[in-house]
């Protein structure tokens, strides 16, 4: 479980990430006084917001990805929204924005916009701890039962505490997780599921896990895998044989 110490870092971090984009968007003004523009939930959104993509028809390959509100156009009833992408180098992962001037915000229907909830930092740890400690679970219900969101997003990975808990074994986390209806689709980098994250580990269990709890054998990252492939180039024989067969009972062999 992280420490006191550990946590006040972070929270200072996040705050002064958050305090960076209220100095970037102070001075825009997104709608008339009289308009509140919200996003599909109804939460008020004003610039600076970041929010996550989906529904898009024109343009799935942007779903699941995430922006910023930075203009809204009151004639067309659409947000402009500043793209957000990853980059890798050296061996480390930032996180940056796609510049205006190479690409012009996104204008988006209300409806296709959700705030994105932010995990904390110290839950992120906790949730992705290798050793998995019991203390580490309970330390992630218990921001959960104290008004956490469930789905809350990695700001960089774009992780859930789900997709942490599959990829490092934490078995007895991952079931909490789904007994209280953990999105078993969530997609992080690279549309990776919670499913193919517990199959390349050979977390028998935890495969066992979100089977139960509706996970999708076919579903197909970024590269083209699946779950079944990625167990498979893992050498994990019990897992692979654990999704075949959950395929074989479903639709078919996984595509």
């Amino acid at each position: 479980m992280p420490t006191a110490t550990q946590e006040a870092l972070a929270d200072e971090k996040e705050k002064s990430i958050l305090e960076e984009h209220k100095q970037r968007f102070s001075a825009m003004k997104l709608a008339p006084d009289d308009i509140e523009p919200c996003d599909a939930n109804g939460e008020k959104l004003v610039a600076g917001t970041r929010v996550q993509l989906f529904g898009l028809q024109a343009r799935p390959d942007l779903n699941n990805t995430y922006g910023r509100i930075v203009t809204y156009n009151t004639e067309r009833g659409r947000f402009g929204v500043q793209r957000e992408e990853m980059l890798e180098g050296n061996g480390q992962i930032t996180f940056g924005w796609v510049d205006m001037e190479v690409e012009a915000p996104m204008a988006v229907k209300p409806e296709k916009l959700r705030i994105a909830p932010r995990l904390p930092a110290a839950i992120g740890t906790a949730a992705g701890s290798r050793r998995a400690h019991a203390q580490d679970a309970k330390y992630v219900l218990d921001w959960l039962d104290s008004g956490g969101h469930i789905e809350a997003r990695h700001p960089v990975n774009h992780d859930t505490v789900l997709t942490l808990a599959c990829a490092v074994g934490a078995s007895t986390l991952v079931s909490a997780l789904v007994e209280r209806g953990a999105d078993v689709e969530a997609r992080a980098k690279n549309e990776t599921t919670p499913l193919m994250y517990a199959a390349f580990g050979g977390h028998a269990e935890i495969v066992r896990t979100l089977l139960s709890g509706g996970a999708r054998v076919d579903a197909v990252n970024g590269d083209g895998r699946t779950a079944l492939s990625d167990a498979t180039r893992a050498n994990h024989v019990e897992v692979a044989a654990m999704l075949r067969e959950a395929a074989a009972a479903g639709s078919g062999e996984p595509r």
